[in-house]
């Protein structure tokens, strides 16, 4: 619940923030996002971005991330807000998801069906009211332990991956080494194409991966999915892409996947 900070040597410096829902604090850690001497933090349970004075590293300003006009905006009847992504100081893509219906014996199941739908938000947070994207969601395996029917979602089955610098938004689906950037009205600037062999999926590796990225009582439910999986959902190779970054220097980080899934390889 804190930020920790080092210098360009890797010393470390200090820290601030703590544990809490009042000025500084945070609930949960999401991007962190630094431009102009600011450094902006966002905290994705209390749906706020927190604004620190890198000189100081006191608070200076608190913006909520909820938009105030989801209303007036076509298409968003009945999508629920669930991401932010900063752009610049005046520019925010956020997110809208459809709401999911995972049980397949309940009317309008859609378990690998859902979307998400992304608009462009300023500081007065106010959606400008054209879409920019619609992407497919997380898509999830499904199964039937001990009699019990489960699901979870799981980033190897492919998923939108986003960064952002001042005036581009580069977006990619992790399934392949294709990243497109666009305009911050969504139109179509250029891409990036590699070809790349994505790796030969196997349950054994993504075992492996829940049980080191999980607590144990997370982890026993996502693996007995993985496990229970009919073979016909387990896909057949891991996505190409894990991430993507813009550094200060504007240059674009692309992080793959390789046969050792512990590992990403940054290009």
């Amino acid at each position: 619940h804190n930020v920790h900070v080092f210098d360009s040597n890797g010393d470390y410096q200090t820290n601030f923030g703590r544990e809490g829902s009042g000025p500084g604090e945070f609930r949960a850690m999401g991007a962190i996002n630094y431009t102009d001497g600011t450094l902006y933090v966002y905290d994705p349970l209390m749906m706020r971005l927190n604004a620190f004075s890198i000189d100081t590293f006191e608070e200076t300003s608190t913006m909520y991330t909820q938009a105030i006009n989801k209303r007036d905006v076509d298409h968003l009847s009945g999508l629920i807000q669930g991401g932010f992504v900063f752009i610049n100081p005046t520019a925010f893509l956020v997110k809208f998801g459809s709401r999911l219906v995972p049980n397949p014996d309940y009317d309008g199941y859609n378990l690998n069906d859902t979307y998400l739908t992304y608009y462009i938000m300023d500081n007065q947070r106010r959606l400008q009211p054209s879409m920019i994207f619609r992407k497919p969601n997380y898509r999830a395996l499904s199964a039937t332990v001990g009699g019990q029917y489960r699901f979870t979602l799981f980033e190897f089955l492919g998923e939108t991956l986003i960064s952002t610098s001042e005036n581009s938004i580069y977006m990619a689906r992790s399934d392949e080494f294709l990243i497109q950037v666009f305009n911050l009205d969504g139109s179509y600037k250029r891409a990036y194409y590699v070809p790349y062999q994505n790796e030969t999926f196997t349950r054994e590796a993504a075992i492996r991966q829940q049980l080191a990225d999980y607590e144990e009582n997370i982890s026993e439910w996502r693996v007995s999915v993985i496990e229970h999986a009919p073979s016909e959902q387990i896909p057949d190779t891991w996505p190409a892409l894990n991430d993507l970054l813009v550094d200060d220097r504007n240059r674009l980080w692309v992080s793959t996947i390789v046969e050792d899934v512990d590992v990403n390889e940054w290009w």
